[in-house]
């Protein structure tokens, strides 16, 4: 117990090399004793993929998302939430290598099984429909992004104690959707509710806090066309080591 949540607090503080470290020293310490409970496996696997993931070791990642599946039961209503989170992980791998239809299926998958066992969990359905509508707007399809986006914000609302870096994540990559459309009167009020969110959550010098103030300065002054011309409009991924807060609350 204490090993799990000093890796918890490696992962959340993005020291990888003892989080990898750590994650191996439980995993051999599991497999010489009895386990009575196999998600406890599957938790470490998902936080070694996370790592992996967050450094872009696509190859490794995906390997140990795929080791964290084989520990929860598919049908057990209490491994629902852990293993969607190793789905989700494993889907955004997919839709980084170009396997959209892997990706799209796996986080279908995802979203059926909370629904069923879990539909009281809005923040784990908010998650799922969050990387959902990135796996949309990777492929395309903006205006059913935005509209899953939606969706998962509306979910995250339903919970007792909403949390608001999720829902303000969520608004910022509704944002990037309008001004890769050169839409700024659409993107403006979503940004300046999200700047105050990520300064307070994040901090004045994060990455997200940043780019929100450089979108903020190409609307107010009216130069959105150049800001989209100098800079690649590729979708957001969260998944990096300056950008990774919002996927470990929701993969780890």
């Amino acid at each position: 117990i204490f090993l799990s949540a000093q890796l918890n607090a490696q992962v959340l503080n993005k020291d990888w090399e003892n989080a990898e470290e750590n994650s191996r020293d439980i995993l051999n310490k599991l497999k010489t004793r009895p386990v009575t409970n196999y998600s406890h496996i599957g938790t470490v696997y998902t936080a070694l993929a996370f790592s992996y993931h967050i450094y872009q070791n696509y190859e490794k990642a995906e390997e140990n998302y795929q080791s964290a599946l084989k520990f929860y039961d598919p049908f057990k209503k209490s491994d629902q939430r852990r293993r969607s989170n190793a789905l989700i992980g494993l889907a955004m791998v997919h839709q980084t290598n170009g396997k959209e239809g892997k990706a799209s299926s796996l986080i279908q998958e995802a979203e059926e099984s909370i629904r069923l066992y879990n539909p009281e969990k809005y923040d784990s359905i908010g998650d799922i429909l969050f990387f959902k509508a990135q796996i949309l707007n990777h492929q395309g399809n903006r205006n059913e992004a935005i509209s899953v986006y939606q969706e998962a914000i509306s979910n995250y609302q339903r919970e007792e104690d909403p949390d608001e870096l999720r829902q303000a994540a969520a608004l910022y990559l509704i944002a990037d959707i309008y001004i890769t459309e050169e839409r700024p009167d659409k993107a403006e009020p979503l940004l300046t509710k999200t700047k105050s969110i990520f300064k307070e959550k994040l901090g004045r010098r994060h990455k997200l806090t940043k780019k929100v103030n450089e979108l903020l300065s190409a609307i107010e002054s009216d130069m959105v066309s150049e800001y989209n011309a100098k800079n690649s409009r590729e979708p957001t991924d969260l998944f990096t080591k300056d950008t990774m807060e919002v996927p470990a609350k929701i993969v780890y």
